[in-house]
This record gives structure tokens, C-alpha cells and sequence, in this order.
């Protein structure tokens, strides 16, 4: 290859979409030549509000909701309103209305006797510490 060989230029003639013929009449004027600035703040005013909205509104229903899924799932409030319902049948059950229960004979063949809760746990407890210490060696605590 031997120095700067260039592509010649190819002369050839127009076709007819290149040319203006007197039919057409005048050429009509640039369209948007000059940019109306006061309608784009507007417009992006506009579309920027629009959005704010909407991320707002997004943003109040995303709380909305995980608060209540929160409160059924992680709280537990439903679970807890079982529970109390639980307790309320119980004390109904077992004579506790704010008034000091009586021992209460149940069956007096397998002399059974109703127990307040508390006083059930306590003896339930004292019971299984005797147990627990006759395991490790030592004699079980009577009288608790």
C-alpha cells in the first residue's frame, strides 16, 4: 500500500425525493424550534408531585399492613386472647373470683381435692425438687 489512497468521491445525480417540485407549495416552518421551558417545569413539577404522592400513599399502606401483620403474627394478640379466654374458663371453673378459694372435695373415693392454681404449682414444685434432690444424693425436703 502505498500512500494516502482516498475513496473518490461518486457525482451522482439526485433522485426525486431530493427535490422540491412547485406542487408541494411553501416549505412549512420548523416544528418545536423553540422550547417552551414554562411547560417542561410544569410537566416535571407535575410528574415529580405525582410520584411523591404515590410513594407517600405506598408507604402509609405498607405500614398499615405490617403493622397488622405484626400484631396477629409476632405480637401475638390473638394467641394472648386465647390465653385469657384459658384463664377466665379456668378461674370460672376452679371458684377464683376474687374471692379466697376453699379446698373443695372433688371425689371422695380417690380423695380428690380441688387446689387453688398457685397453691397446685407450689406443691407440684416442692414435689419435684424432692424428687430432683434424692437423684443427686440428697434426702428429699418434706413440710415446704
Amino acid at each position: 500500500m502505498a500512500g494516502h489512497d482516498h475513496t473518490p468521491e461518486i457525482h451522482e445525480h439526485a433522485d426525486a425525493w431530493h427535490h422540491h417540485i412547485p406542487e408541494e407549495g411553501m416549505p412549512q416552518h420548523e416544528h418545536a424550534a423553540k422550547v417552551d421551558s414554562g411547560a417542561l417545569i410544569k410537566w416535571f413539577v407535575g410528574t415529580t408531585v405525582l410520584l411523591v404522592v404515590t410513594i407517600v400513599a405506598l408507604k402509609m399502606y405498607f405500614t398499615k399492613y405490617t403493622t397488622e401483620m405484626r400484631r396477629t403474627s409476632v405480637e401475638t394478640t390473638k394467641m394472648g386472647e386465647k390465653a385469657r379466654t384459658s384463664l377466665a374458663e379456668a378461674e370460672a371453673a376452679l371458684g377464683i373470683d376474687g374471692q379466697p378459694f376453699k379446698h373443695r372435695i372433688v371425689d371422695k373415693k380417690t380423695k380428690a381435692v380441688q387446689l387453688p392454681l398457685d397453691e397446685a404449682i407450689a406443691r407440684t414444685v416442692r414435689k419435684y425438687e424432692g424428687v430432683q434432690g434424692q437423684t443427686q444424693g440428697q434426702t428429699p425436703v418434706q413440710g415446704k
